[in-house]
């Protein structure tokens, strides 16, 4: 049941006064938890899960013009990202947490460029219950991660190796 919260109470500065639903409020937390345990303050960590809003509570910048990856369909607009990115990568990547799949496509489908950037350049990891990329440069990162994974080719929970698995 929605409840009304505080930033105060619940660790979420951005967050203000707000009715929140309680699952919603507890995955913001744990992120925020994982994330600050990863990142100095401040630091950008590139989201790809359809929830660009996480940059905002997370008290974090986003590292490209477009905060929601989803959105970036036109290829010009890709290549602008994948160069900033490859030119300033921030260490670390949010790849899957309770994402949003709009219309069935992942950022894989929509933005590919960017994905296959993604896929290059980080390493996947699950820590907290959070899908997480740790660039490929920054593996010293990974030195109290146990829970690595093996990339499958799998780009949400309707495609896998290419192949629409979703209902049509």
């Amino acid at each position: 049941m929605p409840a009304m919260t505080d930033d105060a109470s619940v660790g979420l500065p951005q967050l203000g006064k707000a009715v929140t639903d309680p699952s919603h409020l507890d995955r913001l937390r744990r992120l925020k938890t994982v994330l600050d345990g990863l990142l100095p303050e401040g630091e950008a960590y590139l989201e790809l899960t359809g929830r660009s809003a996480q940059y905002f509570y997370m008290a974090r910048p986003q590292p490209i013009e477009i905060g929601a990856a989803y959105n970036i369909v036109p290829l010009a607009q890709q290549r602008r990202a994948v160069d900033r990115l490859s030119a300033k990568p921030p260490a670390i990547a949010l790849f899957e947490a309770q994402n949003i799949i709009l219309e069935g496509r992942s950022v894989a489908i929509r933005s590919y460029e960017l994905y296959r950037f993604s896929v290059q350049n980080y390493v996947p990891v699950t820590i907290g219950g959070f899908i997480l990329g740790v660039h490929k440069d920054r593996r010293d990162l990974l030195s109290d991660v146990n829970e690595s994974l093996f990339l499958a080719s799998l780009t949400d929970v309707n495609w896998d190796r290419g192949i629409s698995r979703g209902p049509p």
